[in-house]
């Protein structure tokens, strides 16, 4: 490339394209197996594509989100839902202290957070605190 950086734009793009292509391509067979239940790679499509619309829909492409789920097929489908959407996503561990996060949040300038019903009175609280938008 004569020397020049590449910006990564590109690249990004023809990975998204290239791991929905894998997706639609592997559909019936199992992509994860998580407390003994198997998910394919059509369940997972389909829930990526839910988060993607989600997030597409808040205009969120190029801004961050904060994703704070536990491990399993939900975080991956937040993951690659993110990537089909455009998002910056930033994953952090559920045991990360509350000032550790509002360091991150304030940081990393996320004005969405990706999180399941049991975790989100922590969020809202959080969200007062900062006095954030919900």
């Amino acid at each position: 490339m004569n020397g020049q950086t590449s910006t990564g734009i590109d690249e990004i793009g023809d990975l998204t394209a290239a791991v929905v292509e894998s997706l639609r391509k592997n559909a019936a067979r199992p992509a994860l197996s998580f407390q003994g239940e198997l998910i394919s790679y059509e369940k997972l499509e389909q829930d990526a594509g839910v988060i993607a619309g989600f997030l597409r829909n808040r205009g969120q492409k190029h801004k961050s989100v904060l994703l704070f789920l536990e491990q399993g097929p939900e975080i991956i489908a937040s993951i690659l839902g993110c990537l089909q959407s455009g998002a910056v996503f930033c994953p952090v561990h559920l045991n990360t202290p509350e000032q550790r996060l509002l360091l991150i949040l304030e940081e990393l300038g996320a004005d969405l957070v990706l999180t399941d019903s049991k975790r989100l009175p922590m969020w809202e609280a959080l969200a007062q605190k900062m006095k954030l938008p919900l």
